[in-house]
């Protein structure tokens, strides 16, 4: 799973139905994420803290970078996701992760509606 979403960019296919569990993995990584921090915060503004007992400007800059360093992660799976889709389908791995970058909803559903080829499993 993991050798599919980070390993090496320029080799690898990656059939449908791996493809399509593997983003969704991803997206629902990045809610589940996002909960727990927000999760975290409430339970905290419940217990009584405020922002002069913890102090905002830390939990707030802790908080956008955590959910920068998760966009990046998932970001970078992604993408290596759709150039090995690409590749199982013949098209150019490159090209469409540039592509994919504008026109990602439409890329998408095209990657998990294209038969791969028949030596890699769905």
């Amino acid at each position: 799973m993991f050798q599919d979403m980070f390993g090496e960019f320029t080799t690898g296919n990656v059939g449908r139905g791996k493809f399509i569990l593997l983003t969704l993995g991803l997206g629902l990584f990045l809610i589940v994420f996002a909960m727990m921090i927000g999760g975290g915060i409430g339970v905290f503004e419940r217990l009584g803290g405020t922002a002069e007992t913890l102090g905002v400007q830390p939990l707030a800059l802790g908080t956008l970078l955590a959910f920068f360093a998760a966009g990046i992660v998932v970001a970078i799976g992604q993408l290596n996701l759709v150039g090995k889709r690409a590749r199982d389908i013949g098209w150019p791995a490159l090209l469409l992760v540039i592509v994919y970058l504008f026109l990602a909803p439409l890329i998408w559903i095209i990657l998990a509606v294209m038969p791969g080829k028949q030596d890699v499993g769905a």
